[in-house]
């Protein structure tokens, strides 16, 4: 049974306080990312960090007299009562050389003085709280000590601080990847986010402190898997000697397993806490090589279940091991990689582009042309009907009236094209409009290269989501974007026979050394029937479903031409499945990503069984060569 202590209580239930009255600013509260830390929480936090102390040899833990703890956005105190409570005088007979707390607030800062002052000052604890921009300053180091960065970073999506030469160049560390390359991804904004800045900032405070310190922040989950937070993930294995992360679930936005999963904080991500330690300057080699070892604990359940169950640290932590590049993957398979011949899908298939995203369905798509026609038309003749509304809702990012411009100059041009097949949802094509901004992400390119086209293997880079990967199809239609899966950290990606310009949509030079064994190089629907088979054997998906939710698939090169004939005639006869018009009857049911009990075609059961054979096969022989 969890019990608070009295500067905890007292922390705590100012934050409850000031809850009631942010109730009356929830606008403001929501823009400046204001959530309060459950004292549960904050407590088995501190704890980590105290046990992390210990372990770099400060004898005194959060108290030792070497210490610098800092709370980067202190609040009401919650962090630091739970310090005092896990290291104060019942359990120590020292003080910390300095703690600090910081917010911007002056009304949360009078609280917690209110709430901190009388027990910090009788137990010697030097207790500072001042109102700072606390990516703008920096952390005080003592002679010779260490720096304990310990909190909860804001909430928010944008930080103020953006454009700050200072911490956009100390950014740039989680923008490269293993080699020092930038990073090639397009959306590279995800890694400004306000707690990366947070993250990277207490990094910097740590690695600067002689003899090291703690980082243990409590944190957005997206950077424990998001390919483009690799280089975060690299960068903090390189300075840290140790890595803690405990994955705390609790996220809408990904598909999950049975059962109830309680976010801590009702918040839409998931959560995690990281706490990492490092011996201090001295210890990172001048080769930015990996030292740091990292254990992720998985903590599923009601509130109650997971307060149980971090109050019953460390016996849940489990293994540590170390992540493998270059995705440096936190979580499940952190230190599992795909085996050296396999190559990833993008290396074969270089041209490849994300699905058709409408951000309004119910105008811009429908299964049957005529209705669709109809709707368009109504819509350019400036009609108000009721099943229009979404076009005609002005937004941020959309005018109607430039919607209806757009779409004018495209009908009175080729009206033909401006109604095209979808490949809507799984066995479920449809017809789409693909005119910018009416339909918001159209993807020209793609459209282009699938009219280039036989057809187009459909998978994804990665997914968030709980449940067991199963997220591979063969298209004939230029796919939706949630074709697979409806949550956005899964989007659906096409890879087509050719490219927009109608080229072959191979690369010779990666398919020459993968099929050396072939007499002659595959064709592209070739390559695509084998990889297929692959990905939508179960044995396959089983044996590598940790890496296939971090990154794109690999697939292993064929051992001789029989091996491969017998793949590519499998991969023949799913994606003679999968092009099943949508009118017939289909009568089985498989999951398909995240769309649980699809209806597929009869035999459909039977060919994902015969591809799991023949993948189980290869598994043996790569068995027996090891």
């Amino acid at each position: 049974m969890f019990e608070l202590g009295p500067v905890e209580r007292a922390a705590w239930e100012a934050a409850l306080r000031r809850s009631e009255a942010w109730r009356e600013r929830d606008a403001e509260r929501r823009l400046r990312g204001v959530v309060h830390t459950p004292p549960e929480l904050a407590r088995a936090m501190a704890e980590r960090a105290h046990a992390a102390l210990i372990a770099l040899g400060a004898s005194g833990g959060l108290a030792d007299e070497s210490v610098h703890l800092v709370d980067p956005s202190c609040g009401t105190g919650t962090f630091l009562a739970a310090a005092h409570t896990v290291a104060g005088p019942g359990s120590a007979a020292t003080r910390p050389w300095r703690v600090s707390g910081w917010d911007l607030d002056q009304d949360v800062l009078r609280d917690a003085r209110g709430a901190l002052g009388e027990a910090f000052s009788a137990a010697g604890w030097p207790l500072a709280l001042d109102a700072r921009d606390t990516l703008a300053c920096d952390v005080e180091l003592p002679p010779g000590g260490r720096v304990v960065v310990l909190g909860n970073p804001p909430w928010a999506a944008r930080s103020e601080n953006r454009g700050d030469a200072r911490m956009e160049a100390l950014l740039e560390d989680f923008r490269r990847g293993v080699d020092g390359e930038r990073l090639a991804e397009r959306k590279l904004g995800v890694l400004s986010d306000t707690y990366v800045r947070f993250l990277r900032w207490a990094c910097e405070a740590v690695r600067s402190a002689e003899g090291g310190g703690v980082v243990s922040l409590v944190m957005n989950a997206s950077f424990l898997d998001g390919p483009v937070h690799r280089g975060l993930r690299g960068a903090l294995c390189r300075w840290f000697d140790g890595i803690s992360v405990w994955d705390l679930g609790g996220s809408a936005l990904v598909a999950r397993m049975a059962g109830r999963d309680d976010n801590v904080f009702g918040v839409r991500p998931g959560v995690a806490v990281l706490t990492a330690w490092s011996r201090g300057r001295g210890a990172e080699d001048e080769q930015g090589a990996v030292r740091a070892r990292v254990g992720t604990w998985r903590v599923r359940g009601t509130l109650d279940e997971k307060w149980a169950a971090l109050a019953a640290w460390p016996a849940g932590e489990g293994a540590f091991t170390t992540p493998v590049a270059p995705l440096y993957r936190f979580g499940a398979g952190a230190g599992d990689e795909w085996p050296s011949d396999y190559v990833a899908l993008p290396a074969l298939m270089p041209f490849h582009q994300e699905g058709v995203q409408t951000n309004r369905d119910d105008v811009v798509v429908d299964r049957d042309p005529a209705r669709l026609r109809d709707r368009v038309q109504r819509f350019l003749a400036g009609r108000e009907d009721a099943d229009l509304a979404r076009a005609l809702q002005e937004q941020q990012h959309y005018s109607p009236a430039r919607a209806r411009e757009a779409l004018a100059r495209a009908w009175a041009e080729d009206p033909a094209r401006c109604i095209l097949p979808i490949a809507y949802r799984p066995f479920e094509s449809a017809y789409f409009v693909p005119v910018a901004p009416l339909c918001h992400r159209p993807r020209p390119a793609l459209i282009e290269a699938m009219q280039q086209s036989e057809l187009a293997l459909v998978t994804v880079r990665k997914d968030r989501g709980e449940r067991p990967w199963a997220h591979a199809l063969a298209v004939r239609a230029i796919p939706d974007n949630c074709l697979l899966s409806s949550r956005s950290s899964c989007r659906a990606r096409a890879f087509p026979t050719h490219g927009p310009d109608g080229a072959s949509n191979v690369d010779e030079d990666v398919l020459a050394a993968w099929a050396s064994e072939l007499p002659q190089p595959p064709a592209a629907r070739e390559v695509i029937a084998w990889a297929l088979t692959w990905l939508m054997a179960p044995a396959y998906q089983q044996r590598f479903d940790a890496l296939l939710k971090g990154d794109y698939p690999a697939v292993p090169p064929p051992l001789d031409v029989d091996e491969w004939r017998e793949g590519v005639r499998l991969g023949e006869e799913l994606i003679a499945l999968c092009l099943v018009d949508h009118h017939a009857r289909l009568p089985e049911h498989s999951d398909l990503g995240h769309h649980r009990e699809a209806r597929t075609p009869w035999g459909f059961e039977r060919a994902l069984s015969a591809a799991s054979a023949f993948a189980e096969a290869r598994f043996a022989v790569e068995r027996d060569a090891d």
